[in-house]
C-alpha cells in the first residue's frame, strides 16, 4: 500500500514531521507510565511503518516526511526526498492519470492510498 497526504502550512518544517514520530518513539520506549491511548497510537504508527508506504508533503507538493519503509523501497534516503517533488520517484510507466488522481485527492484534504 502506499499513502500519501498534504499538510497545509506555507513553508516546510524541515523533518518536523519525522523529528515528532522519532521522539514519541523513542518516549515511548523509555516510558513504563504510558497510556493504553499512546501505547495504541504507537502500535499503530508501527504498524504502518512496517506495511505501507508513507509520504506527507506540504500542499506545494514538497515531501515533509516519508517513512523507512518508503526509504527502502525507493532507494532515497530521507535527507535525499525532504523538500524535494514527489516526481523525484516518479516511474515513466506510471500513468499521469494516477498522479492527477493522487494531487486531486491530498488536495481536498483526503488521503490518497493506492495498491
Amino acid at each position: 500500500m502506499i499513502a500519501t497526504l498534504a499538510m497545509p502550512q506555507s513553508k516546510p518544517k524541515e523533518k518536523s514531521i519525522s523529528n515528532f514520530f522519532n521522539s514519541f518513539k523513542n518516549h515511548f520506549q523509555s516510558s513504563p507510565s504510558w497510556s493504553d491511548t499512546e501505547a495504541e497510537l504507537f502500535s499503530h504508527i508501527e504498524i504502518m511503518n512496517q506495511s505501507a508506504l508513507m509520504t506527507i508533503s506540504d500542499l506545494e507538493g514538497r515531501i515533509i516526511y516519508a517513512n523507512e519503509l518508503f526509504c527502502n523501497v525507493s532507494k532515497f534516503t530521507l535527507d535525499e526526498v525532504i523538500n524535494r517533488p514527489h516526481n523525484i520517484i516518479r516511474h515513466p510507466d506510471t500513468p499521469a492519470a494516477v498522479f492527477k488522481d493522487m494531487w486531486s485527492t491530498i488536495g481536498n484534504g483526503k488521503v490518497w492510498q493506492a495498491n
